[in-house]
């Protein structure tokens, strides 16, 4: 079981003394102390989604088209393993069909 709360049992419980950027910031409260505390999940509100919006499949237009220009950055270092085979397979996978 995971537990996001200050008080729920096991090995995911939130560690209030790490010396985290978190812990520093928030008063030691855990990640889901500090969500519930925020104005879209105070008093039990769940800041459900709008009932009236039907359709929520996104729509892009294109207003200015431009050659592609990529970069790609891909680790190579021995603890990716033989993971760096699966980055060249992917990268040609992914220049192979560029004009």
């Amino acid at each position: 079981m995971f537990t996001f709360d200050d008080d729920g049992p096991g090995p995911n419980q939130h560690n209030k003394e790490a010396p985290s950027i978190h812990n520093s910031l928030c008063g030691q409260r855990s990640e889901w102390n500090v969500i519930l505390s925020t104005e879209d999940f105070m008093n039990g509100a769940a800041n459900l989604p709008n009932p009236d919006i039907t359709d929520t499949d996104p729509s892009f237009e294109v207003v200015q088209w431009k050659n592609l220009r990529s970069v790609l950055v891909l680790d190579v270092s021995g603890s990716m393993g033989s993971g760096v085979r699966s980055n060249f397979d992917l990268t040609l996978h992914f220049i192979l069909p560029l004009p």
